[in-house]
């Protein structure tokens, strides 16, 4: 999704147990990637080196792991990126809506 809200990218049907990083890797979206792009991803979505080789930067939401609790700075920066992700989420489900593919 683009800062607009375009749909910048949507890769062909995965069947079976692939996985998200299996299906980003094989799916040629990493290829399309230009220097200064922003990939935001869920929690262990860990392929900050596969996007910056091709000139992204990769944001995942903090987490606690081995810690108490985040930092105001953590959090901060975790509510910013959940305000977004609330509009690619909204665009994905309409694209879900509108898709043939997807009707019942």
């Amino acid at each position: 999704i683009t800062p607009c809200g375009a749909i910048s990218f949507s890769s062909k049907c995965w069947g079976g147990r692939a996985t998200d990083i299996f299906i980003t890797m094989n799916s040629g979206f990493l290829s399309l990637l230009e220097h200064g792009d922003v990939v935001l991803a869920d929690r262990g979505f860990d392929m900050h080196e596969d996007v910056a080789i091709h000139g992204g930067k990769l944001e995942i939401p903090s987490f606690t792991r081995g810690k108490r609790q985040l930092t105001m700075d953590e959090v901060e920066y975790s509510q910013r990126l959940s305000k977004v992700r609330i509009h690619i989420e909204r665009v994905i489900g309409l694209l879900r809506i509108n898709t043939p593919f997807y009707s019942r």
